[in-house]
């Protein structure tokens, strides 16, 4: 037997909602050890993890009182017409991947030196910007709920295939850029290899995250499996974010350790770009 409506919408927000929760635990902790391992990070970088631990927080307490509204308040009646709290989880996901996205964007024109690659993946976050402002408004101003979501099929499936799109091409750019860094000293190298893969996962995780979502609405509209996905997207690429800033200290503790006890690393050894990033102590 199918689901009904209410149990597509209500279900799967409330189990979004219980998956949200765990996960802004899971950076309350990140973003509170970060801040106590990096304190001489950039206060632009500083202050995009705090923004998007506040981004996350006032999702979660949101989308708690649209389920209690929904559930409680007006428990039975299945209502015509969406409210903001129960929508602001798209805008703010908007909000968490364009920081994030920008921040990667950033690190690939460092990395690369080149500055058509970040050209084009600025054009794709600004794009799904451009589709997922255009979503927040159509359904705040219009008050419309499954009476509109034909109407918003492609506006979706463009901003969800935006997202997919753009943090593939980061992962898939960065990656490339590490590994044409490789000095052939196998410390370094290990560390480039160990990076490489941080970076394709991150990306792989969100895309598929986000295509998933893209596929269910497409296919199936407000479904059940949808909206247990979208509400946790932000909080993933928040989470990505923070655990690529963690992965810093790791790497560089590994590669001097290894370069003090096996061998010495001569700098001489060393491309001039990673000479340069080593002799700086490049941890950002």
């Amino acid at each position: 037997m199918g689901m009904s409506l209410r149990e597509n919408l209500f279900g799967g927000l409330l189990s979004g909602l219980v998956l949200n929760a765990v996960l802004l635990g899971v950076i309350t902790i990140q973003a509170f050890l970060y801040y106590q391992k990096y304190p001489r990070d950039h206060v632009i970088l500083k202050f995009a993890v705090g923004f998007l631990w506040f981004v996350q927080t006032f999702q979660v307490v949101a989308t708690v009182f649209s389920v209690y509204q929904e559930s409680i308040t007006h428990f039975g009646i299945l209502s015509q017409y969406s409210v903001w709290t129960g929508t602001i989880y798209q805008i703010l996901t908007v909000v968490c991947s364009t920081v994030v996205q920008s921040y990667f964007v950033f690190r690939l024109y460092r990395f690369s030196g080149t500055i058509w690659l970040p050209m084009l993946l600025v054009l794709l976050t600004l794009g799904q910007v451009g589709t997922g402002l255009a979503i927040c408004l159509r359904v705040n101003i219009t008050r419309g709920g499954e009476s509109i979501v034909h109407s918003m099929r492609p506006l979706m499936v463009s901003w969800l295939t935006l997202e997919a799109a753009a943090d593939l091409v980061i992962a898939l750019s960065v990656s490339y850029s590490l590994q044409t860094r490789r000095t052939g000293v196998l410390q370094t190298d290990t560390v480039l290899r160990k990076l490489t893969i941080y970076a394709i996962n991150t990306g792989l995780l969100t895309s598929i995250l986000a295509l998933v979502v893209m596929f269910v609405f497409a296919l199936c509209g407000l479904h059940f499996v949808h909206m247990i996905f979208i509400l946790p997207l932000g909080g993933v690429y928040t989470a990505s974010l923070l655990a690529n800033l963690h992965s810093r200290s790791r790497l560089w503790k590994e590669l001097h350790h290894q370069g003090e006890n096996d061998f010495p690393i001569h700098l001489s050894h060393l491309s001039p770009k990673a000479r340069e990033m080593y002799r700086k102590g490049d941890h950002s």
